[in-house]
């Protein structure tokens, strides 16, 4: 099983709707699994927050130093698990578990 490490993402507006939450992955690991990682993918964060279809934009992949996905049903998982506000450059980190195709399940880092 495949894990990619990711870490917590926000636009920069800290909203309790959750618009602007998103993950963030580092371009060396995306290009790495980009089996992987299409440009449409599921991720589970917990029983009820299932199936949620992220995109992938390609095109950063080549231009940026990361990629960024974001939802606000990812949001809202933050905010109710107290991931809502953390430090400038400090995000939260993540680990992306590939489970079959294009479904991954997220789980807080415990390091």
């Amino acid at each position: 099983m495949t894990s990619i490490m990711i870490s917590a993402y926000n636009n920069g507006e800290f909203s309790q709707t959750g618009a602007g939450y998103g993950f963030r992955i580092k371009n060396s690991e995306v290009k790495k699994n980009s089996k992987l990682l299409v440009s449409e993918i599921f991720i589970t964060l917990d029983n009820k927050f299932k199936n949620i279809k992220v995109t992938i934009n390609q095109d950063t992949v080549s231009d940026g130093e990361r990629v960024v996905f974001t939802n606000k049903e990812i949001g809202r998982w933050m905010i109710k698990n107290g991931i809502n506000e953390w430090g400038e450059g400090i995000p939260p980190k993540f680990i992306m578990q590939h489970i079959e195709k294009n479904f991954f399940v997220v789980e807080k880092n415990s390091t």
